[in-house]
């Protein structure tokens, strides 16, 4: 009986990501004063402070808060990373994350990534059309009998 009991919590204190969730999850949420709060503005500066306020375990995320002021730390800056990508679609890698800890620069810096990854995917689906309209005016050869509008 206590063969498995000792297996149980071996097995449960070797997996990371439980552990982490464990020890978070006995964290309370930290409530702030408003003192020096800047509201985020855009739908991308509030959707990203509710991750921060998720993460870091704090009621307010304002616009110019530190990331590690409010207690971050690299895992949580990769958890964070990652959801970043799952809710913009972006690649935000830990570097990027690292230096830009303060929400209003990160946020920048997210549209930028976004704004670049637009202009990419047009530039993309012009690069299509035009050969696409290369094949179609590549089948015509002049100098051969081609019929004309109405014969």
């Amino acid at each position: 009986m206590k063969s498995r009991l000792f297996n149980r919590i071996a097995t449960e204190l070797s997996d990371t990501e439980n552990l982490s969730l464990a020890i978070d999850a006995q964290k309370p949420v930290q409530h702030r004063n408003g003192n020096g709060y800047i509201a985020p503005q855009t739908e991308l500066q509030q959707s990203l402070a509710a991750v921060w306020a998720e993460f870091l375990k704090v009621d307010l995320v304002g616009l110019d808060d530190n990331f590690f002021e409010l207690g971050g730390h690299s895992l949580l800056a990769m958890q964070i990373g990652f959801q970043i990508r799952e809710r913009f679609s972006v690649e935000f890698p830990l570097e990027a994350f690292l230096m830009t800890p303060i929400l209003r620069s990160q946020s920048q810096k997210i549209e930028e990534m976004l704004l670049e990854q637009a202009n990419a995917g047009t530039l993309e689906q012009l690069l299509d059309e035009i050969e696409q309209d290369e094949d179609t005016n590549s089948s015509y050869a002049p100098g051969e009998n081609h019929p004309r509008n109405g014969e």
